[in-house]
């Protein structure tokens, strides 16, 4: 007997207390989700009953001989806060800040997590501790603009290679790479505002750079 017809079996029967589980089910998986085509006995209306008390004892004692389940979990696997905050200290490590992007390719649920939290702490969602611990590390509750996060980015390049000589093409960081093209292009064209080319000259950054990137020799 298939399962579905089995489950069929189960709720249409007077009564099954005094039954043995059929013998089918010892060799079924737990049922997890079968659909009637055109509804009727689904796994929805079988949870339903339960909770309406419509339901005898016995029809939910077979059921749960069957591995019935009552409970739908929530897709996908839920991270624990603190492998998250893992997550975002080896983030700052690696770059210096906490300005997760949303769209952080290496870990994009770690962006996704950021923003998250950024949003509960506005409807005041976040509990006082959790507050206190993401200001300890530095965490940016204002999502900065991109100005902000490449000059961030362009601050590690020279602390890591000694000067701000970034090539348009940067494989360690497309996005800097571009951006850097970008402010040179800007500059070309008379089109950057005089503030931010004071904070670049004030950097040393190089209006006339690699193209492409020259890996570090050790």
């Amino acid at each position: 007997m298939k399962p579905l017809l089995l489950l069929f079996f189960l709720l249409l029967t007077p009564s099954c207390q005094a039954q043995e589980p059929p013998p089918q089910a010892q060799s079924l998986p737990p049922i997890q989700v079968y659909f009637s085509p055109k509804g009727g006995c689904t796994e929805a209306n079988v949870r339903y009953a339960k909770n309406r008390e419509l339901l005898t004892e016995d029809k939910i004692l077979c059921l749960d001989a069957l591995g019935f389940c009552w409970v739908i979990k929530p897709h996908g696997i839920k991270v624990p806060w603190k492998q998250r905050i893992i997550d975002l200290k080896a983030f700052k490590k690696k770059h210096g800040h906490c300005m997760v992007p949303r769209n952080y390719q290496p870990n994009p649920a770690l962006g996704k997590w950021v923003s998250n939290l950024r949003q509960r702490n506005k409807r005041g969602e976040l509990a006082e501790d959790k507050i206190l611990l993401l200001d300890a590390l530095g965490f940016c509750w204002e999502r900065q603009t991109t100005w902000g996060q490449r000059i961030n980015d362009l601050k590690l390049f020279k602390k890591e290679y000694g000067h701000c000589n970034v090539p348009s093409v940067y494989p360690p960081n497309l996005s800097l790479g571009h951006w850097v093209f970008k402010m040179r292009q800007q500059k070309k064209l008379g089109t950057l505002a005089e503030d931010r080319i004071l904070i670049l000259d004030g950097l040393g950054f190089v209006w006339e750079g690699l193209k492409r990137w020259r890996p570090k020799q050790r």
